[in-house]
């Protein structure tokens, strides 16, 4: 009996060591790029368990993100210390913050950055573009918190809910998710055997419940972690484009008789001139529809949120709907429900910059330079085009 106990414990020490070793293996491949295990095609793969390690910069102390997060092949290395005369922003959101569809330049944080540079030209800004793109709010959730024990002055959250069109895994296969060796065999598994595994999902009742209950409980969990934090947080809410019809063009699916004549209603209200019954009706819509449905309600409680010190709250949506007909966004401004062309980042880039000085968040002079028009920031920073890198836009330029 004793020998067969030494046996299984020699057993069981030896799988244990060749895990443990497999495992650090395929991390450090995965850090230095040699290999993946996440694919952005993954219907809801698991954040990383890492989203920044610590690293080494020319010497330096420097902070490292994980690849599975760099999107439009943007640098994520940068120094665990702020030199002088220098402001850190980290910016933590979904795929709109990235800047997508611009593969270079053109992000929200790019834009933030160029205002602020030219309002203050004896500071340097670093904002930092810590979004992810292609997953769920879980990984943006992470990445924030995350964020809080990075050297910095200021983090910016603007991400919307779960309401993504594919299904939610168990929590047992999140954690399961988090291990790359797992990943890698479930990778493998689905690409040659089960490509098709997780299927598209109608978005029941039930379902939006539980998208809206996973974003408000991570949105109030960063707000009470803000409110100890080194340093302040902003939360911002996500534009809408009101009228995008997700049914004919995103899904594919054909209008209910119901989100029919809603529609027919908005329309003969915003032809009449009423405004605010054209966006309440417009709102009821997107309500209604199978992919989007909880971005509102995302939103309002984001406005929600109790200010403090530490704890600021910034309306992109209603900024974007400022400027637009009728007291709504611009579909022009957007190339789907919420992704928009650089001239609509560009104008969430001046707003939000002249909301960090009002509240006097970075601790910047009272008396900066005039706003900077578009124009001007595009020749200084040689922005004549936006090289454009996702399907729906066309491989090109946007000018």
């Amino acid at each position: 009996m004793r020998r067969a106990g030494s046996i299984f414990a020699v057993v069981l020490a030896t799988l244990v060591t060749l895990l443990t070793g497999a495992t650090l293996y395929v991390e450090h491949a995965e850090w230095t790029g040699a290999i993946r295990t996440y694919d952005h095609d993954d219907p809801h793969p698991g954040p990383p368990f890492r989203m920044i390690r610590q690293t080494r910069l020319a010497g330096l102390g420097g902070y490292h993100v994980h690849p599975a997060v760099v999107s439009g092949g943007r640098a994520r290395d940068f120094s665990a210390d702020i030199p002088p005369a220098t402001r850190r922003i980290l910016v933590v959101g979904k795929s709109m913050v990235v800047g997508t569809p611009y593969v270079k330049y053109g992000s929200i944080p790019d834009w933030i950055g160029a205002e602020l540079s030219l309002r203050f030209p004896e500071l340097h800004f670093e904002v930092i573009n810590l979004a992810e793109g292609g997953h769920q709010s879980s990984w943006a959730y992470e990445m924030a918190k995350a964020a809080y024990k990075v050297n910095a002055d200021l983090l910016l959250v603007a991400f919307g809910g779960d309401d993504e069109t594919l299904g939610m895994r168990p929590a047992w296969r999140q954690r399961l998710d988090s291990w790359n060796l797992a990943r890698l065999a479930d990778q493998t598994y689905r690409r040659q055997c089960r490509p098709n595994l997780f299927p598209r999902i109608e978005m029941s009742p039930e379902y939006t419940r539980q998208f809206r209950e996973i974003y408000e409980g991570q949105i109030a969990d960063l707000a009470r972690r803000a409110a100890s934090a080194p340093f302040p947080t902003i939360f911002a809410t996500v534009p809408i484009n009101w009228k995008y019809d997700c049914h004919g063009g995103e899904s594919g699916v054909e209008f209910s008789a119901e989100a029919a004549h809603i529609r027919q209603q908005a329309e003969q209200a915003e032809a009449a001139g009423d405004g605010t019954k054209a966006k309440a009706l417009y709102r009821k819509l997107v309500e209604t529809e199978r992919c989007h449905r909880t971005r509102p309600s995302d939103n309002d409680f984001i406005r929600s949120l109790t200010r403090s010190p530490r704890v600021s709250v910034i309306d992109w949506e209603a900024i974007v709907d400022a400027v637009g007909p009728a007291g709504m966004a611009d579909p022009t401004m957007f190339v789907d429900v919420s992704h928009m062309t650089w001239r609509a980042y560009a104008l969430i880039g001046e707003a939000t910059a002249q909301f960090l000085i009002d509240q006097k968040l970075l601790g910047l002079a009272d008396e900066p330079l005039p706003p900077p028009s578009v124009e001007d920031i595009r020749v200084k920073y040689g922005w004549t085009e936006f090289p454009v890198g996702e399907p729906w836009q066309g491989q090109g330029y946007e000018k």
